[in-house]
């Protein structure tokens, strides 16, 4: 066998394989690498499986696509003062509207949703000592004001935690009679603004400081420093129970604390002297919080178990031993006391606030939905699919992680018992990211809040959907 140079004259003797051609060589040790650098990489992200994922609900019934949105007009979307995410809002008697924007204010509004003025402005309220006053006192709390919107409207500050506390971000807003609101930034906790004075003032000296939890012989978790303050409600004796989404992201991380799944949420309990005690923990993401009509029950929801959680406040009065030993474990698998139990299971979509449309009923504002034949994040939940987020934390960047969500339109009609009577759709992503729905009670009007939308929603009346 002669001619090659190989093994001629070497009978007996196999060939030598083949050696691989360069460019698979290459290939396999390109693929070796990236595999070794993706598991170098660290991942924000310590995941919480569902262990026993509610069914996902099918689309029929009350949860039948419509198309009850579509007549939704948007307001405030351009101008010298932009309507920019109106998270949440809240209405006095006349139908005049205060909501909390991306930019940091806390705005008036017309009862046809037209921009009326700025009350305050969250990020110079911190900076000029937490009031009373209206953070716009001084040119550069006005100047730090302009900022803000610039970089709300250029898609600057909803990811960029530091900057986006600087400026505030006001959440869950109520109106409080006479003449007043109380509302909760994702950053700084409850403010309470006067109406007539014009003036608003922090309630927490420092937002960084441990929590009091009931009992005094919790776990640590349950008094941590708050990271995430959420929703409010406020009952007839003056008591408010405020949602604190997570002890370990912030509002700009909040795709990390849904992707985690994670059981880091507490209900917390704030005295009319201003007292904030922990009263519930181990809740996935508590979002929207709403009293009863009777103000027995207190109704939570929990965004990624998509759920509502009831809270039966005459037996945390009566079992206060009850609620401050569950507090011992606020783990996956700690207990809930007996006063506290799911209402509502299996909801159409992702749950943020919830508010009651005075006729019996809440409203519940859904980020997205969460219906047969598929649901990603109800998919992704499911116990041993952890990897698949601990892989999207290192390799996708959290920006980019709701563009995997679809835009979709809904909102929730519940019965208090927590029947769902009818949902509100838009397929077509118009009126997309709803975060919260009520009903102007002198208008008749629903507007729609968004988290991220730069604009406020407004039906001309609640649809009728059987």
């Amino acid at each position: 066998r002669g001619g090659d140079g190989g093994n001629s004259g070497q009978r007996g003797v196999p060939e030598a394989a083949a050696p691989c051609p360069p460019a698979r060589r290459c290939a396999r040790g390109s693929a070796g690498l990236a595999a070794l650098v993706v598991a170098l990489l660290p991942s924000p992200l310590s995941p919480v499986d569902w262990a026993s994922p509610d069914p996902l609900p099918a689309a029929e019934g009350p949860h039948l696509p419509n198309d009850a949105l579509a007549s939704a007009r948007h307001v405030g979307g351009s101008g010298a003062a932009p309507i920019l995410a109106p998270e949440s809002f809240a209405f006095g008697p006349d139908g005049t509207g205060y909501a909390g924007l991306a930019d940091g204010r806390v705005v008036e509004l017309a009862p046809d949703g037209s921009f009326r003025r700025t009350l305050v402005f969250v990020g110079g309220l911190v900076a000029a000592g937490g009031g009373p006053g209206t953070g716009l006192e001084t040119p550069e709390a006005r100047g730090l004001s302009s900022d803000c919107t610039n970089a709300s409207l250029g898609g600057r500050l909803a990811f960029d935690a530091p900057r986006e506390r600087s400026c505030g971000r006001p959440l869950g807003v109520r109106y409080v009679s006479p003449g007043g609101l109380l509302l909760v930034d994702a950053y700084h906790g409850p403010i309470s603004v006067d109406l007539e004075a014009r003036t608003a003032r922090l309630h927490l000296s420092s937002p960084d400081a441990p929590l009091e939890a009931l009992g005094g012989n919790a776990c640590p978790e349950a008094s941590l420093p708050g990271k995430f303050w959420n929703d409010l409600d406020v009952a007839a004796d003056g008591t408010v129970y405020v949602s604190e989404t997570s002890y370990k992201w912030t509002r700009s991380e909040n795709r990390q604390e849904v992707l985690d799944g994670a059981p880091r949420g507490r209900l917390l309990r704030m005295t009319p002297g201003g007292n904030l005690t922990t009263i519930v923990c181990g809740l996935h993401f508590p979002n929207g919080v709403q009293l009863s009509s009777d103000g027995e029950k207190l109704l939570v929801a929990e965004l990624t178990r998509m759920r509502i959680t009831e809270v039966d406040l005459p037996s945390l009065a009566r079992e206060a031993a009850s609620f401050a030993a569950a507090l011992s474990d606020c783990g996956e698998d700690g207990p809930q006391p007996p006063g506290v139990r799911v209402l509502s299971s299996s909801l159409p979509g992702l749950p943020d606030n919830i508010r009651a449309d005075g006729e019996g009923r809440i409203l519940i504002g859904f980020g997205t939905k969460n219906l047969r034949p598929f649901s990603l994040l109800w998919w992704a939940m499911h116990p041993g699919r952890g990897l698949l987020r601990v892989l999207i934390g290192k390799l996708v960047p959290m920006s980019f992680v709701e563009k995997l969500i679809p835009a979709y339109g809904l909102v929730g009609v519940m019965a208090e018992g927590g029947t769902m009577v009818a949902t509100w759709h838009d397929a077509t992503g118009r009126t997309a990211w709803i975060s919260q729905a009520a009903v102007n009670p002198a208008t008749g009007e629903v507007w729609l809040g968004s988290h991220s939308n730069p604009y406020l929603a407004i039906l001309p009346a609640a649809p009728d959907v059987r």
